[in-house]
């Protein structure tokens, strides 16, 4: 071999972003989790928040009812959770312009702005991180990402399709 070092396979690679995608999460998780102590809130209600932020972020608010099922927890669970966090001022509860039926939980500015002087500092590093990639890298990445995200969202539905009982 020498110094030349050897392509790895496409099998290796793939195992690499599968583990890189853990160490993500799992970093991921445990800043949230300083967040979440810091701001006195249950991490449920963080995980919620989280959903509620993604959803927004890609223009479709979320369904309390879906919020529910993503936290895995009970509709009266889910009744004190926003209550909880609509009292603190992190969550506003609005009604569905096509369906009034329907209620949507949407993000606070104020909590906004509480998560964006937290991690912020977090959204500086990142930036100086990837400065080094090329504007294709990143999109190239943003692709993987994304491909990546879907899978698991896919992934997600038909595991909750699994467990749904037989009628």
């Amino acid at each position: 071999m020498g110094d030349r070092e050897v392509e790895p396979s496409r099998q290796a690679v793939e195992a690499q972003i599968g583990a890189d995608l853990r160490a993500l999460t799992a970093a991921s998780e445990h800043i949230g989790r300083v967040f979440a102590a810091q701001n006195h809130l249950h991490p449920t209600d963080f995980r919620a928040l989280q959903h509620i932020m993604v959803a927004d972020t890609e223009g479709r608010p979320l369904m309390a009812s879906e919020l529910a099922g993503l936290l895995g927890i009970s509709s009266a669970a889910l009744t004190y959770l926003t209550e909880r966090m609509t009292a603190v001022g992190h969550v506003r509860r609005e009604s569905d312009a096509n369906d009034r039926r329907k209620t949507l939980l949407r993000y606070n500015e104020s909590a906004m702005q509480v998560a964006r002087d937290f991690f912020g500092p977090l959204g500086a590093r990142l930036n100086g991180a990837l400065a080094e990639f090329s504007d294709d890298d990143l999109e190239t990445t943003h692709r993987v990402m994304k491909t990546m995200v879907q899978a698991l969202r896919d992934h997600a539905q038909h595991l909750a399709d699994k467990a749904e009982p037989n009628e």
